[in-house]
């Protein structure tokens, strides 16, 4: 049994909940757009080490990362700022508010599996140095 619900069906509730709390369909779907396209842009920094935490000083030091990121938060930034695109992709600029809300679910995420991480592979990796410490401390 799984301990957490497939990325796809959280995606499709966001939707549906902003849809129906807003009644706008084209911000639900700029917003859940956005969200799909910002979820593995965040992940990737959470994912480059199961045995350290994100938020560590050294986020930032691999610079072709950091560099693929920025350019892909400015590709999205023109995808739904900029009127040709716009109607090609069917989106619409969208407020303060709707990146509040879109950036408070990635950070819940990215909470989410930070505890997940830090559960069952840093803990562990902890556990697994303890033991290996006692056994050379025997010797």
């Amino acid at each position: 049994s799984s301990e957490t619900l497939p990325p796809f069906i959280l995606i499709f509730f966001f939707f549906f909940a902003l849809w129906k709390f807003t009644g706008d369909l084209g911000l639900a779907q700029t917003m859940t757009f956005v969200l799909l396209c910002l979820d593995p842009l965040l992940l990737i920094f959470s994912i480059r080490s199961l045995k350290k935490t994100m938020f560590r000083k050294d986020i930032f030091s691999n610079w072709y990362l950091t560099g693929a990121v920025i350019i892909a938060l400015f590709l999205i930034l023109v995808a739904i700022y900029v009127p040709p695109l716009q109607k090609i992709l069917a989106t619409q600029p969208l407020g303060i508010s709707a990146w509040i809300v879109i950036l408070c679910f990635s950070f819940i995420e990215i909470l989410l599996i930070e505890f997940y991480k830090q559960k069952y592979f840093i803990t562990n990796n902890q556990k697994v140095v303890i033991k290996k410490l006692k056994t050379w401390k025997d010797l």
